[in-house]
């Protein structure tokens, strides 16, 4: 019996190409500007998520938590930045299905 295809393939091979575009502006980001790196985080805390890159969502979320509410300091906000990095990189190691998410197939009829 064979697997069904994983009908997310192809919008996970985007999101590899498209988050080592993000890893880029994440890794270039100075801290200075918050308006220049939010749109990144809050792309990657959402579609991540609904991927299942649960890692890269939860520290994305918090991150750009922090940045709206300017309530971390250019240390603190690096530091979480650098979090994300951290987990973006073993994301793009292991490639798009070797993340250790658990992809869901259709049931078969």
């Amino acid at each position: 019996m064979t697997e069904a295809p994983d009908p997310f393939a192809p919008l996970r091979a985007r999101f590899m190409n498209r988050l080592a575009e993000d890893r880029i502006a994440l890794s270039t980001w100075d801290g200075s500007s918050a308006d220049t790196i939010i749109p990144v985080v809050h792309r990657l805390a959402g579609l991540a998520g609904t991927l299942g890159y649960s890692e890269i969502s939860t520290v994305a979320k918090a991150f750009e938590a922090a940045l709206l509410g300017g309530g971390s300091n250019g240390h603190e906000a690096r530091t979480m930045r650098d979090s994300l990095l951290e987990r973006v990189d073993i994301c793009l190691e292991k490639g798009p299905t070797g993340s250790g998410i658990v992809v869901l197939h259709p049931p078969k009829i």
